[in-house]
């Protein structure tokens, strides 16, 4: 599917015809060609014949379907990106800034996301304090108050999604939440398994407000999570 390679202003849905079997899960990935690479897009609707997703641009993107029964004995036994909390994200608390000043837990957790995913300085180097003091001596371990750049990117992030991105993912999950709690919890154990990588989840209270943190492993306990409120 091609749209010129931009992003619409609005949200686009595609049904995509497949034909998914009694007890199976099906979820649709783009595929990145350059690098062999998968990333999970949320379906809005599942049925016997067809799966919607909404997106705002288009590449190659497929279909895969699994039985219920093996996915939830891979959820038994443990699906797990590899990100751990206290390594792979900030060491600072999300406590906003002048110019993000209601939080930036989208900033947060999506440079987060992106250092691990990136791997910018190397497989080996962990987030965690790797920028403490803005990378300068002493090391400040216990204060938070110097990671200055780190807390900016964070925040800056923030702002820039605020107006565009953010919108769309406001109506895009809300849209989402609570709709099938089931067929939720299994696409984001489907989406790590294949991609092997973490993911991000927003939560909404119905009286307003919201929040994003990071999904690092699914197991039978639930989703185990790194929120940036409790780095």
């Amino acid at each position: 599917i091609e749209n010129g390679g931009g992003y619409a202003e609005e949200l686009i849905s595609v049904r995509i015809p497949v034909e998914v079997p009694p007890d199976h899960f099906a979820m649709a990935f783009y595929y990145d060609e350059a690098n062999g690479t998968l990333e999970g897009i949320p379906s809005v609707v599942r049925d016997a014949d067809s799966v919607t997703l909404v997106t705002r641009h288009f590449s190659k993107l497929l279909v895969s379907i699994v039985r219920n029964t093996v996915l939830d004995d891979l959820v038994r036994k443990g699906i797990d990106s590899g990100f751990r909390p206290g390594g792979d994200d900030w060491q600072f608390v999300n406590r906003g800034s002048y110019i993000a000043s209601a939080g930036h837990c989208a900033g947060q957790s999506l440079t987060a996301l992106w250092y691990y995913c990136e791997r910018p300085d190397g497989a080996d180097p962990l987030l965690w304090d790797l920028y403490d003091n803005n990378g300068a001596k002493p090391a400040t371990p216990g204060s938070c108050e110097d990671d200055s750049l780190g807390y900016r990117l964070a925040s800056r992030v923030q702002v820039e999604l605020g107006d565009s991105w953010m919108s769309f993912a406001n109506q895009f999950m809300g849209g989402l939440a609570g709709a099938n709690d089931e067929a939720t919890f299994r696409a984001f154990a489907y989406a790590m398994l294949l991609t092997g990588e973490p993911q991000l989840v927003y939560i909404y209270a119905t009286a307003g407000g919201g929040h994003a943190m990071i999904i690092y492993r699914v197991d039978a306990k639930g989703l185990h999570i790194a929120d940036p409120n409790y780095p």
